[in-house]
């Protein structure tokens, strides 16, 4: 019987952990920038983010379970991104491509790589209000924003 229950309680533990995922704030670009003028971005499983408006960063994250956010200015962006990302039997690779994006101040950014129908690829953006839980499949998410290509 005790042992029944250590594994009822070890399934409810591991299904409430899947329900969201927990963000920590890991890098901060620019200290200057008041909060409500910020942003936060995640590089998830997407791959690393290499350049930050043309300047070199290392921004990469180990653990999408957990999603390494780095907070910086709002308003449009380019970051340069070394694309290593797996979607069920879908792998999408590259190295420096360029993305460009108007990021909206007190949200916090993912991003799915994804290939769209006519081969163009890019990235699915999914946004999430500073604070708010984001669930472990965002795939399910109702945070979708838009798809934006490479250039």
């Amino acid at each position: 019987m005790k042992r029944n229950k250590f594994y009822i309680i070890a399934i409810l533990i591991t299904i409430l952990s899947s329900c969201a995922v927990t963000a920590k704030l890991t890098h901060v670009f620019d200290e200057t920038i008041p909060l409500d003028r910020s942003t936060w971005i995640s590089a998830g499983n997407a791959g690393d983010i290499i350049a930050y408006n043309g300047i070199p960063v290392n921004w990469t994250n180990n653990n999408p379970l957990f999603p390494e956010m780095i907070q910086i200015p709002a308003g449009e962006t380019t970051l340069e991104w070394n694309v290593s990302s797996r979607s069920g039997n879908i792998v999408y690779t590259g190295r420096n491509l360029l993305f460009r994006f108007n990021f909206q101040p007190l949200k916090q950014y993912l991003f799915l790589a994804h290939r769209q129908p006519d081969g163009v690829m890019g990235f699915n953006v999914y946004a999430y209000d500073i604070g708010e839980d984001i669930p472990s499949n965002i795939y399910q998410s109702q945070r979708f924003v838009e798809f934006v290509p490479f250039f």
